[in-house]
């Protein structure tokens, strides 16, 4: 399997990522494993984009107080997604990260 680089950028913060196929659902666990979670791109009626952003710096974005009300921007092959962050899955006794979402923010958004 390929993995493509591209950044994950929070207002001035730099995160890097990583772009997986369709086998993302198979591999989670391993990205997991390797201190990665596994997160998804999705609306603005296009397709779904997946990715793996590293645990530690996600971390820190969470504890931000306003993370789910900032406006990202993520850069992929020269393409800029500006996204916000949706949803994040917590394991229910560990309390690790599972998955996060982001919803493509258009322009008549």
């Amino acid at each position: 399997m390929i993995l493509s680089f591209f950044v994950f950028k929070i207002l001035g913060i730099k995160l890097a990522s990583n772009l997986s196929g369709k086998i993302f659902q198979i591999i989670g666990p391993l990205f997991r494993s390797k201190k990665l979670i596994p997160g998804i791109i999705y609306g603005e009626k296009k397709e779904p984009v997946p990715i793996s952003i590293s645990e530690k710096e996600l971390k820190l974005q969470l504890n931000d107080t306003g993370f789910f009300s900032k406006q990202c921007e993520i850069n992929l092959d020269n393409e800029n997604f500006k996204v916000l962050p949706k949803d994040v899955q917590l394991h229910p006794v560990k309390e690790n990260i599972l998955h996060i979402d982001f919803l493509r923010v258009g322009e008549n958004t």
